[in-house]
């Protein structure tokens, strides 16, 4: 029954670029959604672990946008479309995104710390940590036609881990 609501913030996202700085959280907020809709399809409750997860997705989607769209900053400005590479700079925009990851990080440890996961999921969120942390400190000196490659690798890194370490932790505490 919520499906709609998302395929119309999807559909939203391709046109906030037109209106709005904030295209990028746009695209998050579709990412806050799911697991919340999930979950609620599910069990027929919400609680406070899709939110989260979903908390961390907006933020690490978001983030991730925004690194993206610093290839478009000139054509956004000669366009006249709005994302926050064209009107922060790169310098700015690169802080924010910083930050949208480092809470995303936050957001998956209080998931962890709710779901009283064990230390290999943490494990696995400081990996997540030093990637953000490789991929932001090279992006400092990247030219922007490294940036796709940077994004790739990152992005890579960070689901793999998220992925590997949850599925290790909650395999050890079903074994335990």
């Amino acid at each position: 029954m919520l499906s709609p609501l998302a395929i119309l913030l999807l559909w939203l996202y391709s046109y906030t670029k037109r209106f709005t700085v904030l295209c990028h959280l746009v695209l998050g907020l579709v990412h806050f959604l799911v697991p919340i809709f999930a979950w609620a399809a599910i069990t027929q409750t919400l609680a406070w672990p899709p939110v989260l997860l979903g908390g961390a997705a907006l933020c690490s989607i978001a983030g991730s946008d925004i690194v993206y769209a610093l290839q478009d900053a000139a054509f956004d400005r000669r366009h006249k479309l709005y994302s926050i590479p064209a009107f922060l700079g790169q310098g700015l925009s690169l802080r924010l995104a910083q930050i949208l990851h480092a809470l995303a990080i936050l957001l998956l440890a209080c998931l962890g710390w709710d779901l009283q996961l064990n230390a290999i999921y943490f494990t696995g969120l400081g990996a997540m940590a030093l990637i953000y942390a490789l991929f932001h400190h090279r992006l400092q000196v990247a030219s922007l036609p490294e940036i796709n490659r940077l994004f790739f690798w990152c992005n890579c890194g960070v689901s793999l881990s998220l992925m590997l370490f949850t599925i290790g932790s909650v395999s050890w505490l079903a074994l335990s």
